[in-house]
């Protein structure tokens, strides 16, 4: 296992993304996309920076995915806050645009 991590290259995260981004397109919430998204980000890094040490390639790695986690829960509630304030309703979660709550005059 080791010896696996002292070889990670920027293909390993390209497959790790790709990877990441299949499953997000089997799951819901938007959240694998963007950790897929700072996958890519890391093999862009590793590509420009190919010595760079395995740790720190992962603690990038973890502390990207973490700030696009976070930051996605935060778009998240803001637009469900947009919507209730729109509708005038409680807020859930709803797929149809905040126009569709408007009431017919």
């Amino acid at each position: 296992m080791i010896t696996f991590l002292h070889n990670l290259s920027f293909e390993h995260w390209l497959a790790l993304a790709t990877l990441l981004l299949i499953f997000e397109v089997f799951s819901a919430g938007g959240y694998l996309l963007w950790v897929g998204l700072m996958a890519v980000a890391v093999g862009a890094v590793v590509f420009l920076l190919p010595e760079l040490h395995w740790a720190w390639q992962l603690m990038l790695f973890g502390m990207l995915a973490i700030l696009s986690a976070l930051l996605w829960r935060r778009h998240q509630r803001r637009t469900v806050r947009q919507i209730d304030h729109q509708c005038g309703q409680p807020a859930i979660a709803s797929k149809e645009p905040p126009a569709a709550c408007a009431t017919p005059r």
